[in-house]
């Protein structure tokens, strides 16, 4: 068998995700919490699905609530893979209450369901057992490895004891010893025992016993004569009472028969006139028959996108109009004559100008000083006091100059601040346009979409094809209730045909009273079991009947004629030694069938031995190889360091888990018959070393080029691994 492709339509995280698997080496990546897990079980729900294994009637595994959708009512999906030369696809809906599974051949699209067996008690269809070989509990312990799960548990052991029950010396699984012993057993019980005396060797052993002391005791045989003939008399006026219960008894189940064939008759006319009315309806309905469905899901999802893009448009043309006020505003802010920050302080341009004022100021009462120290130093004493006021000004005005610088330096930082913000909002304001037109070409694509599908389809507008769709879907509605009616119908006829029943219910009293048909049934097969132990009861007396007027004409001829006794006895001493060997015959087949039932079980164990060892002797480099395995799946290992035979429980994780991987390949190959099924490994070498990794994926890359390989893994060292050892894989990336 090789998986083909996994369409998830729902089923846990996941919504309409499709899986395309090659036939060879797949290594399925994805970080922890992403659905690898999930996709690894739902192939074992598409192929099993939710029954819990090892139960008579239908109960629900836990995993069905761990991995049903949290929203919707969609939990289903499909998966097609190829077993043979032929490729088929299963659709399975897990929805409790709406569950159904059918099987179609992909290459011609038929539906080929029936072609499977079924299980009408766990309501499940069996073709994953047929093209598998195996059943759910063998594929958990064998070609299904979830995390830290090498070591198969005890169900496996079980169902190899099973199988090997069920082995002939022909070596088919399907022949079972258990049905050859039941059947010698009946064999042996119809020959009977000498205290059997319902069985022909008890009724051989009487007879002789009897004709043995009749002749011995002939004297009393008048006597017994007498005996019998009473017996004889008693004997038939019971049959005659016999008779007239039967009588009473069978004339009651015929009333009983009748009711219950009135109530059958009107069931069929009811159901036939539901037939012609749905075939009415059908024929109505007939014009959304051929009607496409397969781009339905698409459609839908486009048509939903489209709505989403224009409302995300909208979105972002209004984030645009923003924008822009916001950098309008920035703009007046920084190219404004007396703009003011955010601290409420006058701009750039004010500040310049009073920096100027006060420089000129500093330096006009500078000039002062000097002239009036000048003019007192040329004759005008007097014009020294004015020096110092002057040259406090200039302090004053050079103080103030310093001032004002620094309040400019501030706000042109302020204004560069602004500049900038304006630039990113400017920039933000182009990719919101690049956006808009990312989404429009992307909506026009969608559009174009939808009008293609919906020409193909026929309709006019999504709510047209939505419309058709329901009509097709009330169609199949109509189609399936008519399947179902004829089918009640059919087995309401039970096989006749419908005039002949209409005769036979028209020769019934019409005017009967109809009892409720619960109390008819109740009473015919009350009635029904009291005639079985009346014919019963009739079969043994007359048997006694004839029995006694047997004995008394052996009697009769035996006080006439003791030679014919004689050899009436003869007759059943050669009988009775002729049922003798056919007993030890059948004895003999009982113990031979026996003996090779124990050889298969003394076999197999070999050959599972020497599949484990060519398999560990591979992925270990020869390091291990001589082991034994146990009827229990239990595996004891040579240690090369000291020789000695240990559990391979003992042994390292990464060891272990190699012991038991390679026991899982030998047991899925040897219980399926080497049908090189595909492998499902689910993180499986988490306790592996670099090298231990090394050597099995070099064995898988290997196995890979006739069976198919699923690795599913949350680390890239698998795929490394592959790479350096030149494999040929295909690598899906789960996001």
């Amino acid at each position: 068998m090789r998986i083909k492709e996994l369409n998830i339509k729902a089923f846990g995280r996941f919504w309409d995700k499709k899986i395309v698997l090659d036939n060879g080496l797949n290594i399925v990546y994805g970080l922890n919490e992403k659905g690898k897990s999930t996709i690894h079980s739902f192939i074992e729900a598409m192929l099993f699905g939710f029954a819990k294994p090892g139960v008579k009637r239908r109960v629900l595994m836990e995993e069905y609530e761990l991995y049903r959708p949290w929203t919707g009512q969609l939990y289903e999906g499909s998966l097609v893979y190829q077993t043979g030369d032929r490729t088929y696809k299963v659709e399975r809906n897990m929805l409790k209450g709406n569950e159904s599974v059918r099987v179609f051949d992909h290459v011609s699209g038929q539906e080929v369901t029936r072609e499977f067996g079924y299980h009408k008690a766990r309501k499940e269809l069996l073709f994953a057992r047929q093209h598998l070989g195996i059943n759910r509990t063998i594929y958990r312990n064998t070609i299904s490895i979830c995390q830290m799960g090498n070591k198969s548990d005890a169900g496996l052991a079980g169902e190899i004891q099973t199988r090997l029950g069920n082995l002939s010396t022909s070596g088919d699984m399907g022949l079972s010893v258990g049905k050859a012993e039941k059947l010698i057993k009946e064999y042996l019980d119809g020959i009977g025992t000498d205290r059997a005396y319902s069985r022909e060797y008890g009724r051989l052993c009487r007879q002789i016993g009897r004709l043995e002391e009749e002749l011995e005791a002939s004297a009393a045989a008048v006597e017994d004569l007498r005996t019998l003939q009473r017996q004889l008399w008693e004997a038939e006026a019971k049959a005659e009472e016999f008779k007239a219960d039967r009588a009473e008894i069978e004339s009651r189940i015929k009333d009983y028969e009748d009711s219950l064939l009135q109530g059958r008759w009107e069931d069929i006319q009811r159901l036939r006139e539901d037939r012609q009315n749905l075939v009415s309806q059908l024929e109505s309905s007939r014009g959304y028959g051929g009607f496409d469905t397969k781009d339905s899901q698409e459609l839908f999802t486009l048509d939903r996108l489209v709505v989403q893009d224009r409302g995300e448009i909208m979105k972002i043309r209004a984030k645009i109009e923003e924008t822009s006020l916001d950098i309008a505003g920035l703009t007046g802010e920084i190219s404004g004559p007396n703009s003011r920050d955010t601290g409420g302080k006058r701009g750039p341009v004010f500040y310049r100008r009073r920096l100027g004022s006060s420089y000129l100021l500093c330096l006009l009462s500078l000039l002062a000083a000097i002239a009036a120290a000048a003019m007192g130093i040329s004759g005008k004493p007097v014009l020294y006091g004015l020096m110092v006021p002057l040259l406090a000004f200039g302090v004053f005005f050079l103080r103030r100059a310093g001032k004002y610088k620094s309040l400019l330096k501030e706000q042109e930082r302020a204004h560069e601040k602004l500049g900038l913000e304006q630039q990113y909002m400017e920039r933000y304001r182009d990719d919101l346009y690049r956006m808009i037109s990312d989404k429009e070409q992307e909506q026009k694509k969608r559009e174009e979409r939808i009008k293609t599908i919906l020409a193909r389809s026929g309709a006019v507008s999504v709510e047209d094809y939505r419309e058709k769709l329901e009509g097709y879907g009330r169609f199949k509605q109509l189609q399936s209730r008519l399947e179902e009616t004829d089918r009640l119908l059919d087995v309401r006829l039970d096989g006749e045909t419908f005039e002949g029943l209409r005769t036979r219910a028209g020769g019934m009293d019409k005017g009967m009273a109809k009892p409720p048909a619960g109390y008819c049934r109740e009473g015919l097969e009350e009635c029904r079991d009291k005639l079985e132990i009346i014919k019963e009861g009739q079969s043994g007396l007359m048997g006694s009947i004839q029995k006694t007027r047997g004995s008394i004409e052996v009697l009769q001829e035996s006080l006439a004629d003791l030679p014919g006794m004689e050899e009436e006895l003869s007759k059943a001493r050669e009988r009775k030694e002729q049922l003798d060997k056919e007993r030890e015959a059948a004895q003999t087949a009982l113990e031979i069938i026996r003996e090779a039932s124990s050889e298969v079980h003394r076999g197999f164990a070999p050959m599972l031995n020497r599949r484990v060892e060519e398999i560990i002797a591979r992925i270990t480099e020869g390091r291990y190889t001589d082991l034994r395995v146990t009827g229990d799946l239990e595996i004891f290992a040579t240690a090369p360091e000291t020789g000695r035979q240990v559990r391979v429980d003992l042994l390292s994780g990464g060891a272990a888990d190699q012991f038991y991987f390679a026991c899982r390949m030998a047991a899925s190959d040897l219980l399926s018959g080497d049908k090189n099924l595909p492998l499902f490994l689910d993180d499986s070498f988490v306790q592996y070393d670099i090298h231990r990794l090394e050597r099995v994926m070099e064995y898988l890359i290997q196995v890979s080029k006739t069976r198919q390989i699923i690795i599913f893994t949350c680390h890239n060292r698998e795929k490394e691994v592959a790479d350096r050892l030149g494999g040929v894989y295909n690598y899906l990336k789960i996001e």
